[in-house]
């Protein structure tokens, strides 16, 4: 059943209790308590609770992980609270036995505080990882909630930089704790592990508005689908097979694919795709998608490589639109101008 409510700490430690009194806001105080060794308790209130769960913390001291993890799509702007993008964070979990549910979201958050020291979000999702005894994996850069748990003393609850390169994401990040997220190429990967993570556990999600925000991830702002994925990328951390299987959706076009630039054809400039000029070029006898024996930087390039191949092809474009204007500036924007410069360019190499 799910429950509502709030992670307040317990402790009977006078001194702590004392210290606790002298703290000036959350951060002091969430650090008091971990560091103080106080315990954390879920509390019922369904009018102020923000955090929502069905399942509580397990034993895994026998286990050879912690099956509970956590994924954060948190904010760093400061601004009033109450405004602003909402911060979310999923707790997920994993195989923990076979007559145990797992592959599944146990509990979520999601709110918005005001970027300072008595945030509540980064409050609550540090409490839950402490509650959970697990570890947060959040996209890299966002600083204060990182910060957080760094001032706290509370590194050990923040997920390393996942090692995801044999599941086909390939970065030269070099930051220590996190997910760089940082373009298309990223975010079509997590929309991957999205997809197939709906596909096969779609009945586990026991969570209305975890359920809402899938839906509508990729068209709104869905806050609890990026934490969703982040987590997703933290379980792919830990069993790199999940990837097998995945494919590319139904209906999925790569961005690649709408690079467009002007050509000239016929004395005339025309706007054509990069994959009607690889046809063009090389033919299509067996269908564009099917050319998997030739490098094709659409299929074959991945990454930083990738990257670069895009800003090479956004470059190009500008380039061609540029000596475009150019042309027509120059024959004082008649419709012959690119005939005119075509006769020109003729008789100047004869």
């Amino acid at each position: 059943m799910q429950k509502t409510g709030t992670l307040e700490w317990i402790t009977k430690d006078e001194q702590t209790l004392k210290l606790v009194s002298r703290a000036k806001n959350l951060k002091e105080r969430d650090k008091i308590h971990f560091q103080r060794k106080s315990k954390l308790v879920f509390v019922e209130d369904e009018k102020l609770g923000t955090i929502k769960k069905i399942l509580d913390p397990i034993d895994h001291s026998k286990l050879p992980y912690n099956p509970d993890i956590i994924g954060c799509d948190s904010y760093d702007d400061e601004v009033a609270e109450g405004k602003g993008s909402l911060g979310a964070t999923v707790v997920y979990r994993v195989f923990c036995g076979i007559n145990q549910p797992y592959d599944m979201p146990i509990a979520y958050l999601l709110d918005r505080g005001g970027s300072d020291n008595d945030d509540e979000f980064y409050s609550a999702t540090f409490r839950l990882a402490v509650y959970y005894d697990t570890k947060m994996l959040l996209e890299h850069t966002k600083i204060l909630i990182k910060n957080y748990f760094l001032d706290i003393g509370g590194e050990a609850h923040l997920k390393e930089r996942p090692d995801l390169e044999s599941s086909g994401y390939n970065s030269k990040a070099v930051n220590t704790y996190g997910l760089k997220m940082p373009n298309q190429y990223a975010h079509r990967f997590i929309t991957k592990l999205l997809q197939k993570e709906v596909n096969e556990n779609w009945n586990k999600i026991w969570f209305e508005e975890i359920l809402n925000h899938l839906i509508d991830f990729g068209d709104e702002n869905a806050d609890l689908a990026s934490a969703y994925g982040m987590v997703l990328a933290y379980k792919l951390d830990m069993f790199t097979e999940l990837t097998d299987g995945i494919e590319d959706e139904e209906g999925y076009t790569d961005p690649l694919e709408e690079f467009s630039s002007w050509v000239m054809e016929d004395g005339q400039m025309v706007f054509k795709s990069y994959q009607d000029q690889y046809k063009e070029k090389n033919g299509d006898p067996y269908g564009y998608e099917e050319k998997k024996s030739i490098f094709d930087p659409e299929y074959d390039l991945v990454g930083v490589q990738k990257d670069e191949y895009q800003n090479n092809q956004l470059s190009y474009e500008d380039k061609i639109k540029q000596e475009r204007d150019a042309i027509f500036d120059k024959y004082d924007q008649d419709v012959m101008s690119f005939t005119l410069n075509e006769i020109h360019k003729n008789i100047n190499k004869n």
